[in-house]
Formats: C-alpha cells, sequence, structure tokens
C-alpha cells in the first residue's frame, strides 16, 4: 500500500505582512531618533513631558514592528519550507522562538534567514542577499551590544546617543532591504510565468502576402 505524500502547507503571501513590518520599523526609527534628538536638545531635568509624551509611541511602534516583522519572518520560512523541504535544519516555529532564546538570538535567526534566501533560488542565494543579510546582522548585534552600554550618566551624552541612534537608524534600513528582498523573490516564484512570444504567426502573415504579390 503506497504512504500518501506528506501534507505540505500552502504557499501564503508575504506582501502585507513585509509592507506592514517595513512602515512600522521605519517609524519606530523615526521616532527613536526624534526621541534622541529632544534628550540630546534639552538634557536632563529639561523638556520631560515631550520625552514622556514620545515615549509612548515609540514603544507601541517597537512592539507591533516587532510582531509583524516576526509574523513575516515565519510566513517567510513557511513558504521556504513549501518549495523546498528540508533546506533549513531548523523547524518553522524556531523563525519566531529564536530570537528570544538566548544565547541562540545572536547567530541562528540570521542562519534562517539565509536558509530562506536559498530556498527562493534555484542556484542558492546570490552574493547580494548574503551581503545583505550578513550587513543587516552585523548592525543588529552592534546595536545589541549597543543597549548594554548604556549608563544612566551616558543617556545623556551626545557621543553614545549619537552613536547608538546611528546604528539604529542602520538596522532598521537594513532590515527594510532585507524584508524587501525576500519578499520580492517570493513574488516571483507567486507570479506566472509569462510564455515566450512565438513569431510562427507573423513568419506566417508575412508568407501570405508574399503569395499574394
Amino acid at each position: 500500500m503506497t504512504q500518501p505524500p506528506p501534507h505540505r502547507p500552502a504557499f501564503r503571501d508575504p506582501n502585507r505582512q513585509g509592507r506592514a513590518a517595513q512602515i512600522l520599523i521605519g517609524l519606530y526609527a523615526l521616532l527613536d531618533a526624534v526621541h534622541a534628538a529632544v534628550t540630546l536638545a534639552e538634557g536632563p531635568g529639561h523638556g520631560m513631558l515631550l520625552l514622556a509624551n514620545l515615549n509612548l509611541p515609540v514603544l507601541i511602534a517597537l512592539g507591533a514592528g516587532v510582531v509583524t516583522f516576526l509574523v513575516w519572518f515565519q510566513t517567510s520560512r513557511c513558504n521556504a519550507e513549501t518549495l523546498r523541504p528540508g533546506t533549513s535544519a531548523y523547524t518553522t516555529d524556531a523563525a519566531v522562538w529564536s530570537w528570544f532564546a538566548p544565547p541562540l538570538l545572536l547567530w541562528r535567526p540570521r542562519r534562517i534567514a539565509l536558509d530562506v534566501a536559498r530556498a527562493f533560488r534555484a542556484d542558492g542565494a546570490s552574493d547580494r542577499t548574503v551581503l545583505l543579510v550578513n550587513l543587516w546582522w552585523a548592525a543588529w548585534l552592534a546595536r545589541l551590544a549597543s543597549w548594554f552600554g548604556v549608563t544612566a550618566e551616558s543617556r545623556y551624552a551626545t557621543v553614545p546617543v549619537v552613536l547608538t541612534e546611528s546604528l539604529d537608524l542602520v538596522a532598521a534600513v537594513l532590515v527594510i532591504l532585507v524584508v524587501q528582498r525576500l519578499t520580492d523573490a517570493q513574488n516571483a516564484l507567486l507570479r506566472p510565468p509569462v510564455p515566450p512570444v512565438s513569431s510562427a504567426p507573423a513568419a506566417s502573415e508575412s508568407a501570405g502576402l508574399a503569395a499574394e504579390a
């Protein structure tokens, strides 16, 4: 008796999730930069009402951006499994929980992102995609390290604030580009192939005109 083929999840459209993640991550980076600028301009003890009013929007944008990014990331991982089962050594659920499991969060999400990129190309991920993912991951690790270096005194010092915000902006731009690159790769697979234009009708018409002449 033949065994039924294993069930594969349906290929899911990543566009709305990816676009929402890009918008929310960009909004968070912008609001956080404004928050940092106000912090530097006013200093400790000044402008606290404005800073307090900015805290909530920054946290909301950050939380919403994280959630939508993780939804998109897992959707992309599921699509990769649908297209090429077994391409990645990590489960589809690992695309979410590995971000919250130290010390795995330092390398596993990057590994999953590269596995996903390779699954969407017959010849594996391109060098530019690998470079983009690696740049994003380096910026993310640098930003993560900068969080642990913040002290009560350095919160209002120009150099630490500018450094952390620069890393934040660079990491945000790079992750937006990574989302776009992997979403475009999935769209290319979802899009039906364009049939080649045949020259046979044109040749037949030319032959008919020649015969009439």
